[in-house]
């Protein structure tokens, strides 16, 4: 079984090669290389920013207060896997929030995916919000 560690400025590489990745198979829009490595680093420093990795993915968020409500949430930045990595990566993240005394987890998925909406559904997720986009 591939352990679930936190990332240090060292897995940066790593964890840029996993972006581009995702970025390559999902979006038609160019990665800007620099601003996702700084994204990478202020999340990696920050005391409310959580990396973890396995040896084949990457799952980061946010630790933030809900604006609107007293709530507290572990927002996904992004989540990339290959095989049953990502399950580990999601059930880390999970553990975390807990210890961190969240409130909830808030996952972001692709359209193109619905297999990991499947995976969320079956955790005990439930859709809130659908992101839309138009390029102008």
């Amino acid at each position: 079984m591939t352990k679930v560690h936190e990332c240090t400025l060292d897995d940066v590489p790593f964890l840029m090669e996993k972006i581009h990745q995702f970025n390559d198979t999902y979006y038609d829009v160019p990665l800007n290389t620099q601003k996702a490595r700084d994204h990478l680093v202020d999340v990696l420093v920050a005391d409310q920013g959580l990396v973890l990795r396995t040896t084949s993915g990457m799952i980061t968020g946010v630790f933030v207060s809900d604006p609107l409500r007293d709530w507290n949430v572990l927002v996904e930045t992004a989540w990339y896997s290959e095989g049953r990595d990502g399950i580990r990566l999601l059930a880390e993240f999970e553990r975390r929030a807990l210890l961190a005394g969240m409130d909830e987890v808030r996952m972001t998925t692709l359209s193109v995916n619905s297999g990991v909406d499947a995976v969320l559904k079956r955790r005990g997720y439930s859709a809130m919000e659908t992101s839309h986009r138009l390029i102008l």
